[in-house]
């Protein structure tokens, strides 16, 4: 079975458990979000997961996409919204054009040897990406038998690997976890 079928199978896995879908990570950073970026436009919610948070923006004006490697990821509500829909992983398949990528708390879930793939074929789509990336092991990871934070990294690393693809508009190491807004 390949990579790329291998994680789909095991992200499928964890979006059938309900405690999976209770955190939505994009609805988290919505506020950090909104603080960097005033400019509306097309977005592309890149690992969207439940999608709350794409359909949010999408309420808010934004032209939205979502992508992730697991269609029953979505939420039904959100299913219901009609929004465009890719089922895809980051490294291979999917392109288009953005404004505005929207990549929270799905870095970290990258295999390393695939981290450059992905950043360059999102850098190549978007415009301007907004990241959340997270600094440590997962906490899910061991119910469904495999860790989910493959690329566990801090916020210097990050930061250095991020501005190899793009620059950095701005930075935020929050403890744990960090916000970077970056310009293809």
């Amino acid at each position: 079975m390949s990579l790329a079928a291998t994680e789909r199978k095991k992200y499928q896995e964890c979006w059938s458990y309900s405690q999976y879908r209770q955190y939505s990570p994009g609805e988290w950073s919505l506020p950090l979000f909104r603080d960097v970026n005033r400019k509306k436009g097309s977005l592309i919610d890149l690992g969207c997961g439940t999608g709350r948070a794409s359909a949010t923006l999408a309420d808010e004006g934004y032209e939205v996409t979502q992508l992730d490697f697991a269609a029953n990821s979505r939420d039904f509500e959100v299913k219901e919204k009609g929004l465009p829909f890719i089922e895809s992983n980051l490294w291979t398949k999917w392109a288009g054009s953005w404004d505005i990528g929207y990549c929270c708390d799905v870095m970290e879930h990258i295999p390393p040897d695939k981290c450059d793939a992905v950043l360059k074929r999102i850098f190549s789509n978007c415009r301007r990406v907004f990241f959340t990336i997270h600094f440590g092991p997962d906490n899910f990871g061991q119910t469904v038998g495999h860790p989910l934070h493959l690329n566990v990294q801090d916020f210097t690393w990050w930061r250095d690997k991020l501005s190899k693809h793009g620059r950095i508009k701005n930075a935020r190491d929050l403890i744990g976890i960090g916000a970077f807004f970056v310009e293809g």
